[in-house]
């Protein structure tokens, strides 16, 4: 009986699928993410009103604190979201954001200066793949996902740090 207890309870553990040893999580630290969650408004779901933004911000916020894979059903019944996005997929865009948003932030850290625009679905639309291969600065790189995106599983584009001699 106890078991059975313990295995419903929430573990507020990130799942780690290739057990490489993250940095430690804090409170501290979930709060500063909490907070930039909070604030993303990214284009690519510019049409929410603000009743289903706090309701994206709220679900976004509990699926980054247990390591994502949080679904649909936990938006309001009477959410609704840009026409050509499915309600999980908006729930994916805002932790892409989010991670791209960091993303950046580390690559400054370690001194990258430049990034790649890629495009990673072979079928993207045109406002993706008019992007694809281009160079930019950390500062200048265009929001992830991509605000004109008009893609069904939403964008899948992504950006790759350019090293110098690499």
């Amino acid at each position: 009986m106890i078991v059975a207890y313990e295995a419903r309870q929430l573990n507020l553990r990130a799942r780690n699928p290739t057990a490489i040893p993250g940095p430690e999580r804090t409170t501290a630290g979930d709060i500063e993410d909490l907070k930039v969650i909070f604030g993303l408004k990214p284009k690519a779901l510019g049409s929410l009103s603000a009743e289903n933004w706090e309701a994206m911000h709220c679900v976004a916020g509990v699926s980054h604190l247990l390591g994502g894979g949080i679904s649909a059903e936990w938006l309001p019944y009477d959410f609704t979201c840009p026409a050509h996005l499915h309600r999980q997929t908006a729930i994916l865009m805002m932790q892409f954001v989010f991670k791209h948003v960091r993303d950046k932030q580390r690559l400054r850290e370690i001194g990258v200066k430049e990034a790649t625009y890629v495009c990673a679905e072979a079928g993207a639309c045109g406002a993706c793949l008019k992007l694809s291969g281009k160079v930019f600065t950390l500062d200048s790189f265009p929001e992830l996902p991509n605000g004109e995106c008009i893609c069904d599983r939403g964008c899948l584009c992504m950006m790759h740090a350019v090293i110098p001699g690499f």
